[in-house]
């Protein structure tokens, strides 16, 4: 009930005080009630999500928490490991939460002063974000890998706004320092970075690929997923996890209505002429709903479908 309450103050306050209005100074400034309701909701959360307790545990000064402090380390972790260790060493173990929510904010704010410079409305962006993107209720449960996500997003924003962008470089390369799964992602990173300008969306591509996707549900790759993870290393904790496994039918039917609106826009836009930029969203909105259809089939990819 909060949470719907939440969103719609969100949605009527942007509405209402026309904040699609706003440049620069002003958009922060009327934006501010918006992002101190959203700072308040995910700093000051308590038992929120699975994983709520564990990292309080993390960063709590004792056995237990130094014991975690060094396993970010090994697992190279290290920008989140330095951020666990200040909340250590103040000993209020809730800040962990005040500090990754105010990098997630700071990191999305930026990116949608981005977006209205590029003349997107707030209003859709917002709408879009808390209705149809998972990220806003998924960054309960998983803080340090949404700072990695915001790093990306705001990162790849820049990026093929302008590939020669020195700062997406630094926001991506530093994201699997807060969680080693973004890695992946850097990669893809690098592979945009020399393919973007080269692709074009087509539409029945796009078809053509969605039903193969799901059609590998019908094959079970899982133990070839789990054999690469055995031989390399990478998560071979998830071994066995149902997260090396097939989703169930019930969360594939609650994730996939997320899609029908989103392919009802593509098939919408098949007969707009879009500018460069916009086609380069519109090809990692595609990704997106590609690796959404894989996770499917294999819910390891689902964690990164969440980036």
């Amino acid at each position: 009930m909060y949470f719907t309450l939440f969103i719609l103050f969100v949605l009527l306050y942007v509405k209402y005080f026309k904040v699609d209005e706003k440049t620069g100074k002003d958009l922060i400034i009327w934006s501010f009630p918006v992002i101190l309701a959203w700072f308040l909701t995910c700093a000051l959360q308590y038992d929120v999500g699975g994983d709520y307790f564990s990292y309080l545990a993390c960063a709590t000064r004792d056995e237990i928490g130094l014991a975690k402090l060094r396993q970010f380390v090994v697992d190279g972790e290290y920008l989140f490991a330095l951020l666990l260790a200040i909340v250590q060493i103040i000993g209020w173990p809730q800040l962990i939460f005040v500090l990754s929510s105010a990098i997630h904010i700071v990191l999305f704010v930026f990116a949608l002063n981005h977006l209205k410079e590029k003349g997107y409305k707030v209003s859709s962006i917002l709408f879009l974000f808390f209705t149809i993107s998972v990220s806003f209720f998924q960054q309960f449960n998983g803080i340090r890998q949404y700072i990695a996500v915001y790093l990306i997003f705001f990162g790849f924003l820049l990026q093929i706004d302008n590939p020669k962008s020195k700062l997406s470089i630094l926001l991506v390369a530093c994201a699997p320092f807060f969680h080693r799964a973004a890695w992946a992602m850097f990669f893809v990173f690098v592979l945009m970075h020399f393919v973007q300008n080269r692709i074009r969306f087509s539409m029945k591509y796009f078809i053509y690929a969605s039903l193969a996707c799901c059609a590998l549900f019908i094959i079970d790759f899982n133990d070839v997923i789990a054999f690469i993870l055995e031989k390399t290393g990478i998560y071979a904790e998830y071994i066995g996890h149902e997260y090396v496994s097939k989703m169930s039918y019930l969360n594939i039917a609650t994730r996939s209505v997320k899609l029908f609106p989103i392919y009802f826009c593509f098939w919408q836009m098949r007969s707009f002429r879009l500018e460069r930029y916009e086609t380069k969203l519109l090809i990692l909105s595609a990704i997106s709903c590609l690796v959404m259809l894989l996770s499917f089939s294999s819910t390891l990819l689902w964690r990164f479908y969440l980036f």
